[in-house]
């Protein structure tokens, strides 16, 4: 039952591709770990690790709740599919193989560049930074349907994060200075 669990994945391939750009030709290989990264790496952090894994109990034990079923179904699942494209693109544009890291390429089309590349990845990523926004609103302005957002377990290992953005520039904050007279 713990292996079953722990395999539970909020999103298919198929909801990915129907949900995001990529294309139906798109091996499944390459996706499905990036939805398990995506799930593992944001979507826990915008959860904290007792609610996050409260759903993927109810998911895998059938014993949801409407308001969890709902929640999942309109915020977690759009913002997990940003975040696993957001992951994949690197690996859909390169290969991994014993020879090393290979440039994807086909005789329809050309290989992009890399800037093209990091720039559908920043376009993704807002996008993505946008729904955790709308899913962390969401869950403070619902906190009483959730007991384990609202209250997580004392041993949580991973507790939620409101910061759903990231920018890489530090910005300290202020502190009070006195005047100089």
């Amino acid at each position: 039952m713990a292996n079953t669990i722990y395999k539970t994945q909020f999103i298919s391939i198929d909801y990915l591709k129907a949900n995001t750009p990529i294309e139906d030709n798109v091996d499944d290989n390459k996706l499905t770990p990036n939805i398990i990264l995506a799930q593992t790496t944001h979507i826990q952090t915008y959860l904290g690790s007792s609610f996050y894994n409260r759903l993927k109990e109810g998911y895998a034990l059938k014993n949801i709740t409407d308001d969890e079923d709902y929640f999942v179904k309109e915020y977690l699942m759009p913002c997990l599919a940003q975040w696993a494209l957001y992951e994949s693109i690197p690996f859909i544009k390169y290969k991994l193989n014993n020879k090393g890291m290979n440039e994807e390429s086909s005789e329809f089309g050309a290989p992009s560049s890399e800037d093209a590349v990091k720039f559908l990845r920043n376009s993704v990523r807002d996008t993505a930074e946008f729904l955790g926004e709308r899913l962390v609103t969401y869950l403070c302005d619902n906190y009483n349907l959730f007991d384990k957002y609202n209250n997580p377990d004392v041993d949580e290992n991973l507790s939620k994060n409101s910061q759903t953005y990231f920018s890489g520039i530090y910005v300290p904050k202020k502190t009070s200075r006195k005047r100089r007279r």
